[in-house]
């Protein structure tokens, strides 16, 4: 899980969990300790959130058939100081008396048997009642074997937001059971989005949805609550397959015009960021046909324009006032930022169609599977309300998410080299330094062009045309979500990893 976050205890004669729930005195009691469990917790994302309190409000029992109901699946109101409340789901399970008379309340996931019934009541799409809420399975895709065959799953070793399990059913497949910690009332887009990708518009480069579980309760409370999804088989992320390519043209190539002749000599590389490309556009041409209201596509209109011009505006503001409060701020990095302030919105004519898009589109979001490329995590960025997250946006947004990784990559690979490692030309360290970035500099270039090609020539074939037919009018809406989104990065890089604020600095000032 999460390290050793502090323990959960409750004084209870008994190891009936939903009993101890229902009394308001023993819930108060969980309620007081929820505050440090929470923040101690990575997927809350909250280390430094003061919680001014913590409640559970609604519980559901998960005991098996005759059992004593010993595990919860629990959605906890978390209220900060700042009067911003969030709901998550926490799995608690009361465990034998203690010698000081109390039980210990843990993790309910860490119980293989607790995994399997989860995964077979949502599988099933069964109905699981509960105090104030409801866990309502629906099957997404016909039955393909019993779900008992999967056994009782492994929780994966890498957490954030969310908390995934995978089943191995052998013979049968194998699948992963997907958690969301933090809950919202309505629609969780990725659920939105992968029921449609997989159900309706057969996109294949994305897991297959297979069933989704709900909360559903009194006066309206519905949130997504997990969802199964087939496990694709692959090589790994595609931020690790960027960083194994780069490496190997900085190590074959001996300067910056080599760069070219040695990637048209590897051929790896640039068929992948073509194929990256290609399916990026397939995902957008699948969206772009949806008919449901909730995710029909819509004319891009000026007043769309100017308000994405706007957003620029404030995230250029904002990010002047981040580099001032850091001190000494570099004076071509400020005027840069500052002149993204001034641009006025693109003139773009018949700028295509909003749709749903993938909202937080990265290298570290895609698999490197035998054949291309397939597409995970449809939530959108943490940061964003579920509003934002589920808003129609230009399917540019989605391409200047990714060309700004394929930027972080290059990065990335011309610090990691070693100074005088294969590759590296004679000189001062400086000279090599310099010598590895101009690499990465021309590597980048050329990824990024393949990449766009691919994806330009893809989505010119779309029976629906949701891009600007013009190129000029498409390279200024991508240059302003890149900006967009390279302001966003200097602002985070002061915040969190002020050693890596001169690369999306970089990429300001020559957007600007």
């Amino acid at each position: 899980m999460s390290g050793t976050p502090p323990t959960l205890s409750l004084a209870w004669p008994s190891a009936d969990l939903p009993a101890a729930l229902g009394d308001g005195a023993a819930r108060r009691d969980l309620g007081r300790q929820l505050p440090g469990y929470l923040r101690a917790q990575r997927w809350f994302g909250g280390a430094a959130r003061p919680l001014r309190e913590a409640r559970i409000e609604r519980w559901i029992p998960l005991d098996k058939p005759g059992a004593t109901a010993r595990t919860c699946l629990c959605v906890v109101a978390a209220a900060d100081d700042d009067g911003q409340t969030t709901e998550h789901q926490v799995v608690l399970a009361l465990g034998e008396p203690r010698d000081d008379g109390r039980r210990a309340v843990r993790e309910g996931l860490e119980d293989g048997g607790c995994r399997a019934l989860l995964f077979d009541l949502v599988l099933r799409g069964a109905r699981r009642p509960g105090v104030g809420a409801d866990l309502v399975g629906e099957r997404i895709e016909p039955a393909a074997a019993d779900p008992r065959a999967f056994g009782e799953g492994r929780l994966l070793g890498v957490e954030q937001s969310n908390t995934s399990i995978l089943f191995d059913g052998g013979a049968h497949g194998r699948s992963i059971l997907k958690l969301y910690r933090r809950i919202e009332r309505g629609p969780n887009p990725e659920v939105e989005l992968g029921r449609f990708l997989t159900a309706e518009a057969g996109f294949a480069a994305v897991p297959p949805t297979l069933a989704i579980g709900r909360l559903a309760g009194p006066g309206g409370f519905a949130a997504d609550a997990l969802t199964v999804q087939a496990f694709v088989p692959n090589e790994g992320d595609g931020w690790a397959w960027a960083l194994e390519r780069g490496r190997a043209a900085l190590a074959g190539a001996r300067s910056p015009g080599e760069i070219a002749a040695w990637l048209d000599r590897e051929g790896v590389t640039l068929a992948g960021a073509a194929a990256l490309g290609a399916v990026t556009a397939r995902l957008h041409r699948a969206l772009a046909g949806a008919t449901d209201p909730e995710l029909r596509p819509e004319p891009v209109g000026d007043e769309d324009v100017r308000r994405w011009a706007a957003r620029l505006r404030e995230e250029a503001a904002a990010t002047a006032a981040a580099l001032r409060r850091a001190g000494s701020p570099d004076a071509a990095t400020l005027a840069a930022v500052e002149r993204a302030g001034r641009l006025p919105a693109p003139a773009a004519r018949n700028a295509g169609l909003k749709t749903r898009v993938h909202g937080d589109y990265h290298l570290g979001q895609v698999l490197k599977t035998a054949d291309g490329f397939a597409i995970l995590d449809f939530e959108g960025e943490p940061a964003r309300t579920l509003a934002e997250r589920r808003a129609r946006q230009h399917p540019l947004l989605d391409v200047a998410g990714m060309a700004r990784s394929w930027s972080y990559a290059a990065a990335t690979v011309a610090r990691e080299a070693p100074a005088g490692g294969s590759g590296e030309g004679p000189g001062t360290e400086v000279d090599r330094e310099e010598g590895r970035l101009a690499r990465a500099a021309r590597w980048e270039l050329a990824v990024r062009d393949r990449f766009l090609a691919a994806y330009w020539a893809e989505a010119d074939r779309a029976p629906v045309r949701f891009l600007p037919a013009g190129d000029a009018d498409r390279a200024a809406l991508l240059r302003l979500f890149e900006l967009y989104k390279a302001l966003y990065e200097v602002r985070y890089e002061l915040n969190y990893r002020p050693a890596w604020v001169a690369i999306p600095a970089a990429a300001v000032r020559a957007l600007t």
